[in-house]
């Protein structure tokens, strides 16, 4: 098939997540954010343009390029690296049943885990730190 990936990426749009999953436009603009991002990174990097990419470009170790890619050059987050892998994600568990004969590639990236955040801890003040504050601000007459 000359340009599988766009037809099966434009599907995966315009059939699936609108029509069956009905997800919300949100949804829709962040993943194809992700896709928009994953053809820079094919166009600058692997030095394959849009028009060319095929389904056999969406390897683990590109996607995995790719996402480094998102936090060395980009300076994205761990959480912005995960919903770009989430948006991946979702499209490879797409193909599983668009595409059974690759079925171990999609499966191969549906593996990369998503890397942890840091949480930060919510400190609070006691009643009487409050009070304290409280006193120190000047009060108008």
């Amino acid at each position: 098939m000359k340009n599988d990936f766009a037809k099966h990426l434009t599907s995966f749009f315009t059939e699936f997540l609108s029509g069956e999953r009905g997800v919300s436009h949100n949804t829709i603009r962040s993943y194809s954010n992700t896709f928009t991002l994953f053809l820079n990174y094919m166009d600058e990097v692997a030095l394959v343009n849009a028009e060319k990419i095929r389904l056999e470009h969406l390897t683990r170790d590109k996607i995995l390029g790719f996402l480094d890619w998102l936090q060395d050059n980009r300076k994205n987050g761990n959480s912005t690296r995960n919903q770009r892998l989430a948006a991946i994600h979702a499209f490879c568990k797409y193909m599983q049943y668009e595409d059974v004969m690759h079925l171990q590639q999609w499966q191969s990236v549906m593996s990369i885990k998503i890397k942890k955040t840091e949480r930060y801890g919510v400190n609070y003040l006691s009643i009487d730190a409050v009070k304290l504050l409280l006193e120190q601000i000047p009060r108008s007459t």
